[in-house]
């Protein structure tokens, strides 16, 4: 048995890969959109609202790549890793997306992207689920 990872797991490896990999991108992306929304009714100093934006990065990032580890880590710690990284990458593509959404839209953009990363995290959930039946016949089922 390695670490974090039991040998009669009966979770599909692709699908809580892929569920992880969705989920941390997605609350990572949302913790983001948060943040610069939170942000807009600040007082608007350059200096200011750069610290917030980097920050606010910076946390959606962490936050993503743990909450990808953390799903994902029945996989194994090399693997669950991996994951976190992916999932890194896919907030950081959120935040890159928080810029259009920003620039054309506004705080209403903002509030837009924030309630479609908790609707992708919700519908991944899904993914986490339990492998699929297999079709062996069991002990003392008479086949």
């Amino acid at each position: 048995m390695r670490w974090g990872v039991s040998s009669t797991s009966e979770h599909d490896p692709l699908g809580t890969a892929l569920g992880a990999i969705i989920i941390g991108s997605a609350v990572g992306g949302c913790v983001i959109s948060l943040i610069l929304l939170g942000a807009y009714w600040l007082p608007r100093s350059e200096q200011l609202f750069g610290r917030i934006a980097l920050g606010g990065a910076a946390i959606g990032l962490l936050t993503a790549g743990t909450t990808g580890f953390a799903i994902s880590r029945r996989l194994g710690s090399w693997r669950g890793g991996m994951v976190a990284m992916i999932a890194l990458a896919g907030a950081a593509f959120v935040g890159i997306l928080t810029t259009l959404f920003d620039m054309f839209l506004h705080e209403t953009g903002l509030a837009v992207l924030a309630l479609l990363c908790i609707g992708a995290a919700l519908a991944a959930r899904r993914l986490l689920g339990r492998a699929p039946e297999s079709h062996a016949s069991e002990p003392g089922d008479g086949r």
